[in-house]
């Protein structure tokens, strides 16, 4: 009998070994599992990182794309009102030559293609000249609405002139201008 108790300890001290070794095998089997998906949490975080970036480039591409229409419409708006008011620019401007006078000088020209104003900065050598300009301006078939909007007496390199500012309305009717 007593061979016998000697086999049955030894299953009693074999037994709770192989158990602890199994729980200790699917105790690290479980660490390397909690790893593994930590692990592959990181790279679904990183994943998911890129993704948002790629997304945020893309919405800047559309919007960029979407300003780039409306610059080229613009761009074409544009074009076609020059294409448009060039003859009368160019009617306007040689009108405004032949009718200014000797003491009239002009330091800014801006022409605005929405409503076909010309703004003028310029000089005068006394007031008779800017007198005489508006006159002139006023006679012509290429403008309308014409207005002097600033008169002031300065020196401008040692000289007594009239520094003064006009906006005018160019005529858009090339036949009207001619019939005048």
């Amino acid at each position: 009998m007593r061979a016998r108790r000697v086999i049955l300890d030894w299953k009693l001290i074999l037994f709770p070994s192989i158990i602890a070794m199994l729980l200790t095998l699917v105790g690290i089997h479980h660490f390397i599992l909690i790893q593994s998906m930590a692990s592959a949490k990181e790279q679904l975080n990183y994943i998911n990182a890129a993704i948002d970036k790629v997304q945020d480039s893309l919405e800047k591409e559309r919007a960029l794309t979407g300003e780039v229409d409306k610059l080229q419409e613009q761009l074409k708006i544009e074009e076609g009102l020059l294409s448009k008011s060039s003859p009368f620019l160019v009617n306007g401007l040689y009108e405004m030559a032949n009718i200014c006078p000797d003491g009239v000088w002009f330091e800014d020209l801006q022409f605005s293609y929405g409503d076909f104003n010309i703004n003028i900065l310029g000089y005068a050598g006394e007031y008779s000249d800017l007198i005489e300009f508006n006159r002139a301006l006023v006679g012509s078939k290429a403008f309308d609405e014409i207005c002097i909007t600033y008169v002031q007496a300065i020196t401008l390199e040692d000289i007594e002139v009239l520094e003064f500012h006009a906006n005018l309305q160019i005529v858009l009717d090339l036949e009207a201008v001619r019939n005048r």
